[in-house]
């Protein structure tokens, strides 16, 4: 499927202060990221003259797409925090799709110390998800990962959940009531959502200044690699340090000591799968399209040159717009695995 783009932009939320938000929205910035980072959406109101605000706390739908094709619904963000302005007379509106307020009733913000021994990967995310009211998602590949001897120290839990997913190149992220722990490239399969490719092209005329210019930097960090990985993990009967490695020499060693040799083993497969992923990156200047996000795999024709074109997959988009009538995404794309 190509980009299904339009003339008239369309950028609107409901829910509490709505009214306020689309009557006077100046711009929006909204972060769509495969990674640790929650889903955000940031508005700059106009508030001259006005006494009523939005609240935080306050859950909003966000829409987008244009007048001329279609409107989708984004998902739902709840206020986090609201900067006002004295001049010009403006609110900055945070808001996140992950449970996180300033009362923090669940303690999600909250550092923890505690162990685990003998658990999968799966049954501690989910432990550690449930207090927050949460439902879990979890790849069926990471579910059974024995992780030996845990430790979480003076860490938040969506900070421990983070550094547990890097070591397998997997997401760990809250998105529409739930919290995904996901290899990358899987968690809207995880999730239940649609997955449908795209194509994009080069248009005939594209020149700066343009609505339907896209610009394209491709940048290939493997062909500066070498070398394989050494994973460390030690015998806790006997205190001996072993290694297990992949590739070829030289080699570089990961800097965390395993507890065992599977999960040092399961530690060098997500080394190696995300440096399979990461042999071609893209940065992406297009127009805005509603349909792309974070996971969406995408298909660049050979209208692009110089080994441009080809299958990625979504990493992070950027997506901004104005009350003048831009929009304009901002896209991060690795190779599919």
């Amino acid at each position: 499927m190509d980009l299904r783009l339009g003339i008239t932009p369309v950028h609107y939320c409901t829910g509490a202060g709505s009214d306020i938000i689309n009557g006077r929205m100046e711009t929006f910035e909204r972060i769509d990221a495969a990674g640790t980072q929650s889903d955000q959406l940031t508005l700059t109101v106009n508030v001259e003259g006005i006494s009523g605000y939005p609240e935080e706390g306050a859950v909003l739908t966000w829409f987008e797409g244009y007048k001329e094709t279609e409107v989708l619904r984004i998902g739902s963000f709840k206020i986090t925090r609201i900067t006002p302005r004295l001049f010009p007379r403006q609110l900055t509106i945070v808001a996140t799709s992950a449970p996180f307020t300033a009362e923090d009733k669940t303690g999600f913000k909250e550092r923890r110390t505690r162990s685990w021994d003998g658990i999968t990967f799966g049954d501690l995310f989910r432990e550690v998800v449930a207090p927050h009211q949460l439902s879990s998602r979890v790849d069926p590949e990471l579910d059974g990962v024995v992780m030996g001897h845990v430790d979480q120290t003076d860490e938040t839990d969506t900070a421990f959940l983070s550094r547990l997913s890097a070591e397998h190149d997997a997401v760990a992220k809250p998105m529409d009531g739930m919290y995904i722990l996901a290899l990358k490239g899987r968690a809207n399969t995880i999730s239940g959502k649609t997955m449908t490719p795209w194509v994009i092209s080069v248009p005939a005329d594209n020149k700066p200044g343009k609505s339907c210019f896209v610009n394209c930097e491709l940048d290939q960090p493997s062909r500066k690699a070498t070398g394989g990985v050494i994973a460390q993990w030690q015998d806790d009967s006997t205190g001996a340090m072993h290694e297990v490695k992949s590739g070829t020499p030289p080699y570089r060693k990961l800097p965390t000591k395993f507890v065992n040799k599977e999960h040092a083993e399961q530690a060098l497969k997500g080394t190696s799968r995300k440096a399979k992923r990461e042999k071609r990156r893209l940065n992406l200047d297009i127009p805005g399209d509603p349909n792309l996000a974070a996971e969406t795999p995408i298909t660049l024709d050979d209208s692009f040159p110089n080994g441009m074109a080809g299958k990625m997959s979504i990493d992070r988009v950027v997506a901004r717009g104005s009350r003048s009538g831009g929009y304009r995404m901002t896209i991060t794309a690795t190779s599919p695995v």
